[in-house]
């Protein structure tokens, strides 16, 4: 019988100004993007979405936090949103989201990053 490996240290924190241009570099491949418009978004992009999430943050105790490894270093993001679209889906709901860069696949991270999120999002008082 195998021994499933441990899961990998995850540390979640606002997102910073500084994050912004991480999250570029991180998710700047088309693999990571497939299922967000098929290319890299401008760090633009990036530079109001951290803005948004310290927003929510700030008024909700939740938002897609910066993920970081065991080395302090940024993977990607995880968390919770309320739905951004006022005009299609489950407006009114909480959106949960996660994307890993593509070094960081297949290695316990989106699995370790939804527990801690988990945590943080019901502590923060959502059911």
């Amino acid at each position: 019988m195998t021994t499933p490996l441990p899961s990998p240290v995850v540390r979640l924190r606002v997102p910073t100004d500084e994050d912004a241009l991480d999250w570029h570099r991180v998710f700047n491949d088309p693999e990571v993007m497939e299922f967000h418009g098929g290319t890299p978004a401008e760090r633009s992009v990036y530079e109001e979405l951290t803005a948004r999430q310290r927003r929510h943050d700030a008024e909700r105790g939740f938002c897609f936090w910066t993920l970081l490894d065991q080395d302090g270093e940024v993977i990607g993001f995880t968390g919770a949103q309320p739905w951004p679209h006022a005009s299609f889906g489950p407006v009114g709901e909480i959106e949960i989201g996660w994307r890993l860069g593509r070094a960081h696949w297949g290695r316990g991270y989106a699995t370790a990053a939804a527990r801690a999120t988990l945590e943080r999002v019901r502590a923060a008082g959502v059911a």
